[in-house]
């Protein structure tokens, strides 16, 4: 795979309609996690939700109240794949919200390239299901 190693943000930005020029019909991959730096003496909070479940997220979304938790602001890291292509940037929590509106705005316009999946029709489903209308 060639990587590219983890880009500042606006190279990150301007490779976006290189990988999304389609040529070769592959898939592209975009994905987006909270960055948290393993710590391997110390260990990490985020890393022992059984010792520690104020420190999952996953619990956080079903709970309503929230307590103990951390006030750590984490960077985004944004990964992009095409084919054996890939790349990646992090995004401080300060800068996301310029970030994501030059982001989108990159995305939505270098989406023209790629291809829609075509759906394969199966025989019977398409008239069997289908009541007549009274």
């Amino acid at each position: 795979m060639v990587n590219e190693g983890c880009l500042n943000n606006e190279d990150f930005l301007a490779r976006v309609p290189e990988f999304f020029n389609n040529e070769e019909e592959l898939v592209v991959r975009l994905t987006t996690k909270r960055l948290v730096v393993r710590d391997p003496v110390d260990g990490n909070d985020e890393f022992d939700s059984a010792n520690k479940p104020q420190f999952d997220v996953s619990r956080k979304a079903q709970s309503l109240k929230i307590d103990g938790s951390s006030s750590e602001v984490y960077p985004v890291l944004i990964r992009m794949r095409y084919g054996k292509r890939k790349c990646s940037t992090t995004v401080r929590a300060d800068a996301l919200d310029k970030f994501w509106q030059e982001y989108s705005s990159v995305v939505k316009s270098s989406m023209k390239g790629l291809v829609k999946k075509r759906k394969k029709k199966t025989k019977g489903s398409s008239v069997k299901g289908k009541r007549p209308k009274v």
